[in-house]
């Protein structure tokens, strides 16, 4: 195995384990293991990975980050996952990471701008033309509303 292939084994794998903590009650220490396979994800991601890939590594980092009660961290990689440049990214992603934000907002207790950038979110949402794609991200908008 390459060095290019393991990174991008241990970033999907990383990433695949965030998602299976995330859908489940954790305990403090599952909430630590959380937040590292997020980073591990990240990490590997930065090696290898595109423009898309790391937006959407930063994503995950801040969606952990706001699962386990860190909304300063949650915040910080929120607005680094959407300072990547992003013109040629699908809409369901740019919306995604406008979700992203609106996320690390409420896990803050900052309404306004959850509510600001879940409307950025949609409005992304609007130009998404897979329909599975735009009920995934609404999904994950209705999920933080209450």
């Amino acid at each position: 195995m390459t060095a290019h292939s393991e990174n991008r084994h241990f970033a999907v794998t990383s990433y695949g384990q965030c998602w299976e903590m995330l859908n489940r009650e954790r305990t403090t220490e599952e909430d630590r293991n959380l937040l590292g396979a997020s980073l591990t994800s990240r990490f590997h991601w930065q090696q290898v990975g595109g423009d898309q890939e790391r937006a959407v590594a930063d994503w995950m980092v801040s969606r952990a980050c706001a699962a386990i009660g860190e909304p300063r961290l949650a915040i910080k990689f929120a607005w680094a996952s959407l300072n990547y440049e992003n013109r040629t990214f699908p809409a369901w992603l740019k919306a995604s990471l406008n979700e992203g934000m609106a996320r690390a907002h409420a896990s803050a207790g900052e309404i306004s701008e959850r509510d600001r950038y879940t409307s950025f979110a949609l409005k992304e949402l609007e130009a998404e033309k897979d329909l599975e794609d735009a009920d995934l991200i609404r999904n994950q908008i209705a999920d933080l509303l209450p």
